[in-house]
């Protein structure tokens, strides 16, 4: 047996290059992470925009797999890696271009609660980048 827990991502660039610059990244980390018996271990949507002040979105979806299986290992892989990309992207203050949050919810243990975001290192400044 096994337990659900939905891992998502929500990612926001002000001036649209920043958005695709994010989205493309994103796509190929999980290109480069591979596939599971069920397809790509995660499903990234197309980017929304432009909206007020050129604003451009997208999600990534949650793999849907139970937690310790291996397409939950490589949703786990991919979000690790896509986080430290986002942190990447950060100015000195703590600031970004990207606005994004990571967000669990659906788990069988009733733990919904934001995991990381744009704004953690303004919050914390001892927190690593």
């Amino acid at each position: 047996m096994g337990y659900i827990r939905h891992h998502g991502i929500l990612v926001t660039g002000t001036y649209g290059e920043w958005a695709e610059k994010a989205h493309k990244e994103a796509v190929r980390i999980r290109d480069e992470i591979g596939t599971g018996i069920f397809g790509p271990c995660v499903a990234i949507s197309e980017l929304a925009g432009p909206m007020v002040n050129d604003t451009w979105s997208f999600a990534v979806f949650p793999d849907g797999s139970k937690e310790g299986w291996g397409e939950s290992d490589a949703g786990d892989s991919f979000r690790e890696r896509f986080m430290a990309w986002l942190r990447g992207q950060m100015y000195e203050d703590g600031s970004s271009p990207l606005g994004w949050v990571v967000v669990q919810y659906g788990d069988n243990e009733c733990e919904t609660k934001v995991i990381a975001d744009s704004d953690e290192a303004r919050r914390d400044p001892t927190r690593p980048r």
